[in-house]
């Protein structure tokens, strides 16, 4: 949707072009492949300057293509879940678990170094270890449902707290505006975020069982980073999880695929005790 503005300054392109070569999105679904080491000082100093830059508002460089700052709501309830190679984003259900893609979490043998990150960026000091994942779809199959869960252990720090979950009774309207939130790419021609934002995303009609479509071409979109990520509704003060972002065509201008939460209310019930 946005191409690269040309008066883009030279290092932000540079780091930029370095993303691209360790942070790339695959065909179909949303999250990201990485080789960083998130827990490198010297990484940290040099990608601050461009989150930084981030934050300023330049918008070749926002998540959530055409994205904006986090509202309080979201920021609260929003993570990113870094699960051994890869970036993906979650939603905060409970006391100890996230709701995000199953595509996300397929390589789930070895936890060592997955984890539960909270706030704006993934260079958060705040984060949880990942103890267990179900996950019901193994291969990523996008004909099923595209949602797991993930259990951390220590508690969500003081300042989150968990979204809700829809009932039987929540209703969506096609043509309804929804929040949209993820760690994902900037635009579809950068490489990658891991800085928190949202956006406004129409509901349209879905032809895919177990999903909503989110997003009208020319407008705020999903991208690579988001998965698993969610959409809201807003209800007063409170935010209700409807959906976890799963996947969608390339170059991310034609809205997503979301995992509609409603019709997964029975599995996760079935799996965890909220």
């Amino acid at each position: 949707m946005f191409s690269v503005m040309p008066n883009v300054k030279k290092r932000v392109r540079r780091v930029s072009q370095e993303w691209l070569g360790l942070l790339f999105f695959s065909f179909f679904a949303f999250g990201c492949s990485i080789e960083r080491d998130f827990s490198s000082d010297e990484q940290f100093v040099r990608d601050e300057e461009l989150l930084s830059e981030a934050r300023a508002g330049d918008p070749d460089h926002m998540g959530i293509i055409s994205g904006t700052s986090p509202d309080a709501l979201v920021k609260k309830s929003t993570v990113a879940l870094l699960a051994g190679t890869s970036l993906c984003s979650g939603t905060i259900i409970s006391e100890k678990y996230i709701l995000t893609a199953s595509h996300c979490v397929t390589n789930s043998v070895n936890l060592s170094g997955w984890k539960v990150v909270f706030g704006t960026n993934v260079y958060s000091t705040l984060w949880r270890p990942v103890v267990t994942v179900i996950n019901d779809n193994l291969t990523a199959d996008l004909s099923l449902p595209d949602i797991a869960i993930v259990e951390f252990s220590g508690g969500i720090p003081n300042g989150f707290s968990a979204a809700k979950l829809p009932t039987a009774q929540t209703l969506l309207s096609i043509g309804e505006k929804l929040t949209i939130a993820g760690y994902g790419r900037w635009s579809t021609t950068s490489a990658g975020s891991g800085i928190l934002f949202q956006g406004e995303g129409i509901m349209l009609e879905s032809s895919k069982t177990y999903y909503l479509m989110v997003g009208r071409s020319g407008e705020t979109q999903h991208c690579s980073g988001d998965s698993g990520g969610p959409t809201y509704i807003k209800q007063g003060n409170k935010l209700i999880v409807v959906g976890v972002t799963s996947h969608g065509a390339v170059p991310c201008t034609q809205g997503a695929y979301v995992t509609d939460v409603k019709t997964q209310l029975d599995w996760i019930n079935s799996k965890v005790e909220l």
